[in-house]
């Protein structure tokens, strides 16, 4: 069988090994899941089992049978050179990415990132294909694609065809990596909804972004770079003690600015140093109250002698108009 599919060259890779219920056709025919012409498969309605779902992504619905490669790729089998322990199911193609060209096979995990990001930049040697998986719970080998354009081509991520060109995908992945470096978050990345302090953090790297890649938002391109971008977690560190060192700075001014406004305050409100008196606002009356002189008096303390009260029937006036002196008397004459 001609390997014209990514499911099998990866199958010629891992050594052909047969498959349960495949058997040598009379005939070439096509593979109902990827198109290919084969030799050796299986009708298809034997092997469509009750958990099959993948009905909408057959790329030859007219066909009778499933080719082998196709069905070592559905099955629970490991990438291509790793053997799964005796009597255990080990690992599962569907938790990996498998990336291919003329210089041989890469498989990967999520965790494995930086190396999807650098094989995807780098130009490739023709054919290649790249399926990438983000579930790990989808058959991804059948319907990823062939390519022959060293830069040009299709991705197969999770469960649609992203077409990118592998420069554009470094520029904007590296773009991405940058900003949520800087402070960005993913969230507001793909919605374009920035916070007021992540544009505080990286004005000018947001616009020079969003004149750049902001078009491609929505699309499978933009999805598969914020898939692909992570932040550098060392500069993420040093930016973040770089920014508690500054706040702490500032609250220490702001704690001395506290307080000398506080201190303004007491001088102001408090004992004048000139006089030695309590400010008042408004001039208390300089008299004792009555009540006070009684108790002083009880308790045999010196009081302060209380002005001398008017004589029954006696008022006293000040004359407005005259020098001034009081006049005493019932009646005014």
């Amino acid at each position: 069988m001609t390997p014209t599919r990514p499911a099998a060259i990866l199958y010629a890779l891992a050594g052909s090994p047969p498959q349960d219920g495949c058997v040598e056709l009379d005939a070439p025919e096509p593979c109902r899941l990827c198109a290919c012409t084969t030799t050796r498969a299986i009708a298809y309605e034997r092997w469509q089992g009750a958990t099959f779902t993948d009905q909408n992504k057959l790329r030859c619905v007219a066909a009778r049978v499933v080719c082998e490669a196709c069905v070592w790729a559905c099955a629970w089998n490991p990438p291509p050179g790793v053997v799964n322990p005796p009597g255990k199911k080990g690992l599962n193609l569907r938790l990996f990415s498998h990336l291919y060209d003329a210089r041989g096979y890469v498989y990967a995990n999520k965790a494995d990132k930086a190396a999807i990001r650098a094989w995807l930049s780098a130009p490739k040697s023709p054919p290649w294909f790249a399926a990438i998986a983000d579930s790990g719970q989808k058959h991804i080998i059948p319907w990823a694609a062939l390519n022959l354009d060293p830069f040009v081509g299709y991705v197969r991520f999770e469960e649609r065809d992203v077409p990118a060109d592998c420069r554009l995908l470094a520029e904007a992945v590296d773009a991405t990596c940058a900003l949520l470096t800087a402070g960005a978050t993913k969230a507001e990345i793909e919605t374009g909804g920035y916070r007021p302090e992540t544009w505080m953090r990286c004005e000018a790297q947001l616009r020079e972004y969003e004149a750049r890649f902001g078009a491609e938002r929505g699309g499978g391109f933009f999805e598969l770079v914020l898939w692909l971008s992570q932040r550098d977690e060392e500069q993420v560190a040093a930016r973040m003690a770089a920014e508690k060192e500054a706040k702490r700075g500032r609250g220490k001014a702001g704690q001395g600015d506290r307080s000398r406004r506080r201190s303004a305050a007491r001088g102001a409100q408090g004992v004048p140093r000139e006089r030695g008196e309590r400010a008042e606002a408004l001039a208390a009356d300089p008299r004792p109250s009555a009540a006070r002189d009684e108790d002083e008096r009880a308790d045999g303390r010196v009081a302060d002698d209380a002005a001398p009260e008017p004589r029954p029937g006696q008022s006293e006036q000040l004359d407005l108009f005259g020098d001034g002196r009081p006049r005493h008397g019932g009646r005014r004459r």
